[in-house]
């Protein structure tokens, strides 16, 4: 699951006590969709009407990152296959495709300035920008990356491993 945060309204709208409000947000399946949910539809009383709006479908393995652009309407979709796609969900375009081979992509994040860090099965960590091309590499660990994040200055890069944690800095 990802939030979308190129177009929230959160902020600007007056709550009620006691009401709930979230960002409008994408989720992946174990079939390969992903889909966009409107926040609004958890007030819906029939269950018709809580569905979402499916985004894309036909990837070649099960999703298993999901990450949406800081400020734009992208999503960042990597699967097992060695795939990460960028797509905008707004207009249902791919916008590029990166593909590794002999390593996995575990884990994706964006960072507030645009950047995609990758997390692998492997223990490395790749950073890419906006074009999918490899900025930095680093690996501290032979196990999978199993958290990612950056810092809210993006100079700071928190990775967790299934056997350790490391920070890494710009």
């Amino acid at each position: 699951m990802s939030f979308d945060n190129a177009l929230s309204d959160v902020d600007d709208v007056v709550l009620e006590v006691d009401e709930f409000r979230c960002p409008n947000f994408l989720v992946a399946t174990a079939s390969a969709l992903v889909v966009a949910c409107q926040s609004d539809l958890f007030f819906k009383l029939e269950a018709s009407m809580r569905r979402g709006q499916l985004v894309l479908q036909g990837l070649d393995s099960p999703v298993h990152g999901i990450c949406c652009h800081p400020s734009e309407p992208l999503v960042a979709v990597s699967g097992l296959s060695g795939f990460i796609h960028l797509w905008n969900y707004q207009s249902r375009t791919l916008q590029t495709v990166k593909m590794f081979e002999k390593i996995l992509p575990q884990i994706i994040t964006y960072a507030s300035n645009g950047l995609l860090g990758v997390g692998f099965t492997n223990g490395q960590i790749r950073i890419l920008n906006s074009e999918m091309n490899e900025i930095a590499q680093f690996r501290e660990s032979r196990e999978s990356v199993s958290h990612l994040i950056f810092s809210q200055c993006c100079n700071y890069l928190a990775v967790a491993h299934q056997d350790r944690c490391v920070i890494f800095c710009f």
